[in-house]
């Protein structure tokens, strides 16, 4: 029995080693709580970052993101899988529209915490358009660099 109980201690060590060492990489600060990590080009919230039981978790991008434009309330992001997938450490959809091989869009409200995405670049600026949101700087902008701060996305009423 002693010999389980060291099983289950070492894995939760583990676990534990793990998680404290993918949330203590060097990250950009995106704002409300969400960060860019550049070693692994992907989205964390600091909720899901650290086992949160919150009842609606922040929402995450995973791997390899191409490029960021934020303000205060929303971060839109194009991301490109690589032919490669795993959803395990992320709280995001497992299913992607497209091959892994194509750019995806996504949006993360920070005002409301949801995240929209992935989608095919259609989709995505149809759903900014109905979220009043916009996308050009994501598209034109030919800035260097994979994060953009603006100062604002979302149009006014």
């Amino acid at each position: 029995m002693a010999k389980i109980g060291l099983t289950h201690k070492c894995m939760l060590l583990v676990c534990v080693l793990c998680c404290v060492s993918l949330c203590n990489q060097e990250k950009y600060n995106l704002g409300k709580g969400y960060y860019y990590v550049p070693e692994n080009r992907h989205i964390l919230s600091d909720l899901n970052c650290y086992f949160s039981t919150v009842s609606k978790p922040k929402p995450d991008i995973p791997p390899e993101i191409k490029r960021i434009v934020y303000d205060r309330d929303v971060i839109l992001v194009m991301q490109n899988p690589g032919g490669r997938y795993n959803c395990g450490l992320y709280n995001c959809p497992s299913v992607f529209p497209g091959s892994l091989d194509s750019d995806y869009y996504w949006l993360i409200d920070k005002r409301s915490d949801q995240g929209y995405g992935p989608y095919l670049k259609d989709d995505f600026t149809k759903v900014c358009d109905s979220l009043g949101i916009r996308t050009e700087r994501l598209f034109y902008d030919t800035g260097s660099g994979i994060v953009h701060r603006v100062k604002s996305l979302v149009m006014s009423h």
